[in-house]
């Protein structure tokens, strides 16, 4: 399975430390962990893979966290 768009994102906002504070987590494994259990998968790889996961991502983080940041992110 190969990294998609929304993956890629997904592994770059866990390593940023405003995504970390907004997730209310400490550490990019623990942003990680986030992404996934709020996505409901087991890799961020999934993210690409599934119109649910990609639907929950987009609502649930990349929207309100893009919001949260003005939209600079």
């Amino acid at each position: 399975m190969k990294a998609g768009p929304l993956c890629v994102l997904a592994c770059r906002w866990c390593e940023l430390p405003a995504f970390q504070a907004w997730a209310g987590v400490v550490g990019a494994e623990a942003a990680k962990r986030f992404v996934l259990t709020t996505c409901e998968v087991v890799s961020r790889k999934c993210l690409d893979d599934g119109d649910r996961a990609a639907y929950r991502f987009k609502t649930m983080i990349r929207a309100p966290f893009m919001a949260s940041q003005g939209g600079r992110v």
